[in-house]
Parts: C-alpha cells; structure tokens; sequence
C-alpha cells in the first residue's frame, strides 16, 4: 500500500510542476498576443486616419456600445 501511495504522491508532485511550467508559458502567451492585437488595432485606427470610411470595416477591432475607453484606460495602454 504505501509504495501505491508513494507513486501517487510523485504523480500528484509531477502533474503541479507541469501545472506551474504551463501556466507560466500560456501567461507569456497571453500578453504576446495581447500586444499583437494592441499593435494590429493600433495600425487599424492609423490607417482609419488615413483613408477614412474607404477602409471595410473590422468588427473585433471596433467599439460596440459601452466599450468607451476611459482616459484611465487610455494612459494604462500607452
């Protein structure tokens, strides 16, 4: 019985490495794509300037109804 427990005890060890290893690889994940998309959104309202309503509209990149950005937000994205 304990050599049982003992190898559940290492599976249980070896599966909390693993979470931890994942979470920090899909964090750098998930702030590499949200810079991506800031850039893209950036890139999409600077050629909005520039060209105007000739532009076909993108509708992840456009603000719905209530998604103002507060002057808060604003300076927290730079």
């Amino acid at each position: 019985m304990e050599a049982v427990v003992e190898a559940f005890v290492g599976m249980k060890e070896d599966l909390e490495g693993e979470r931890r290893a994942l979470q920090s690889t899909w964090a750098k994940r998930e702030k590499q794509i949200g810079r991506a998309i800031s850039g893209l959104a950036g890139m999409y309202g600077d050629m909005q300037g520039l060209v105007g309503a000739s532009l076909p509209k993108v509708a992840k990149l456009e603000l719905g109804p209530g998604d103002a950005i507060t002057p808060a937000e604003e300076d927290a994205t730079g």
